[in-house]
């Protein structure tokens, strides 16, 4: 790891928590908060849509390692556009809770997309596979694991461990496969 991706995953650490508290204060100050139902496991009112605080910092992180030119156009189109249209999606969906449908099609057109750029991944390198089912599946998955991932956001807690335990695990393979520049992006989500 070079010196620089050190300071950045230092600096992206510190200003989450800084930043956090910060809008803890603000989601208060402006009722942005998760009310009591059957679906929630908390006891009183909280602050929610705080994930727009880790969205931000990576996405400006993404940004700047694309002008910086250490990320490829493709990488900086998926994660850097499209994570910004899945975060700006999500905030909207915390505050105004958008319709099931709307979110849905958000969810299909990102995988769209994320396919698009990379190309459908090395998973079209099987042969026995049809291109088209192999892209069809690749696109189910994707969305799969945006739905997953948004209902675990309703459990608190639950989706900051899941999206540490993915990064980190994401990251460990991805360095163990020699891929450094690809698991920095993963060390500082």
């Amino acid at each position: 790891m070079t010196h620089f991706n050190f300071i950045l995953i230092c600096t992206v650490f510190i200003l989450s928590i800084g930043f956090i508290f910060l809008y803890k204060k603000m989601s208060i100050r402006y009722s942005i908060l998760a009310d009591i139902n059957h679906r929630t496991l908390h006891e009183f009112p909280i602050p929610r849509g705080g994930g727009v605080v880790f969205s931000i910092l990576f996405i400006v992180s993404i940004f700047l390692l694309f002008v910086m030119e250490k990320l490829p156009l493709e990488i900086f189109l998926v994660l850097g556009i499209g994570a910004s249209i899945a975060s700006l999606t999500g905030f909207i969906d915390d505050i105004k809770n958008l319709r099931a449908r709307i979110k849905l099609i958000v969810q299909i057109l990102l995988s769209c997309w994320a396919i698009y750029w990379l190309e459908g991944g090395d998973l079209l390198v099987f042969d026995w596979i049809p291109n088209f089912i192999v892209i069809l599946l690749v696109g189910f998955f994707l969305v799969f694991g945006m739905n997953a991932y948004n209902f675990m956001d309703g459990i608190d807690g639950m989706a900051a461990a899941g999206a540490i335990f993915f990064s980190l695990t994401l990251a460990l393979v991805l360095i163990t496969e020699g891929h450094y520049d690809t698991a920095f992006i993963f060390l500082i989500l």
